[in-house]
């Protein structure tokens, strides 16, 4: 019996031995996001997870934690910024916070459509706006969601900027927000989004504006007639990841994760763009009345003003980036 255990023993040290001797390790990053686990966040960053364990035979693991267990929207940047956290998939909105040059994705008809927003995802422009990131301790690893606040009202369609004029429109009190909207002749009018629904039933405002699914799951719909098409503002995500993390990566591990990031960005595009396939169907069958306007330019116009006030304050080279993204549409 001793003479067993002792040769396990051996056995063990040696196993123990080869892989100190050949040096193998193994990193696991915790990687946060603060939608729903049922969002198409979790899959795709799951999957992200295993190929990147996959392509690195399990020397990183990526761990990720859903459902804001790990804290807030603005409370999980600042742990990727300090090294807390490592990773981390977050609206660009919020980003901006911490990287100024994301306020770029806040302005008003920025992209035409989804199929612009996807030529961007993979651009050498959106490397060039990933790669400001590096100047506030974020390494850039990819955008995502091709999704936009589209408006939606109980009294006309939206073709041309004038329809808006006298609509009191439902806003965030975000002041680039309520900008775009005056500078179409609306009224912007924020009331808090819990209050939105009665608001609209009641005729205290004329109409809203939100992401499809948003619209969707709130039944706005219900108590509203037109929806209409327009990109007014990009609801994009970015995936960023603790710079001196990425630093402490060999140049096949920074690359692995590069690639693995990308698919499992393609895959929350293709949740989200299922779920807005599924709010126009159900929208469709309710009666709303669908519209797309035959032009951006109009929209692009008439929001200048708006780029005249927020593009001097963004960071130097921003208006080059803003040009690229614009340049990919045409």
């Amino acid at each position: 019996m001793k003479k067993s255990i002792l040769v396990f023993l051996i056995c063990l040290m040696l196993v123990v031995f080869f892989f100190v001797s050949i040096g193998f390790t193994s990193t696991t990053f915790k990687c946060a996001h603060v939608g729903a686990v049922t969002s198409p966040n979790e899959p795709g960053l799951k999957l992200m997870a295993e190929l990147m364990s996959e392509k690195t035979d399990g020397e990183i693991e990526i761990t990720v934690y859903g459902g804001g267990v790990l804290g807030g929207e603005r409370d999980v940047n600042e742990g990727v910024q300090m090294g807390s956290i490592d990773i981390t998939l977050t609206t660009t909105g919020v980003l901006e916070n911490f990287v100024p040059t994301m306020g770029i994705l806040s302005l008003p008809f920025l992209f035409n459509d989804a199929e612009h927003f996807k030529k961007f995802e993979v651009s050498k422009v959106a490397e060039e706006l990933l790669a400001t990131c590096e100047n506030y301790g974020f390494k850039g690893l990819g955008f995502s969601t091709p999704v936009f606040r589209e408006p939606l009202n109980s009294e006309r369609p939206i073709n041309t900027p004038e329809d808006f004029k006298g609509l009191k429109i439902r806003l965030m009190e975000v002041p680039i927000h309520m900008d775009t909207y005056a500078a179409m002749g609306a009224s912007p009018t924020p009331i808090a989004y819990a209050e939105v629904y009665s608001s609209l039933q009641l005729g205290v405002v004329d109409g809203c504006e939100n992401a499809l699914s948003s619209l969707m799951d709130m039944k706005f719909y219900e108590v509203s007639k037109y929806l209409s098409r327009l990109p007014v503002f990009s609801n994009a995500f970015a995936l960023v990841m603790n710079l001196d993390k990425w630093n402490n990566l060999s140049n096949k591990q920074q690359q692995d994760l590069l690639d693995s990031a990308r698919k499992g960005l393609d895959l929350i595009d293709e949740g989200y763009i299922a779920k807005g396939e599924e709010a126009i169907t159900v929208m469709e069958k309710a009666g709303i009345i669908i519209n797309t306007p035959f032009s951006m330019d109009p929209f692009i116009q008439a929001t200048k003003s708006v780029y005249e006030k927020n593009v001097p304050n963004l960071p130097p080279g921003s208006q080059e980036i803003i040009d690229g993204i614009r340049a990919l549409a045409k």
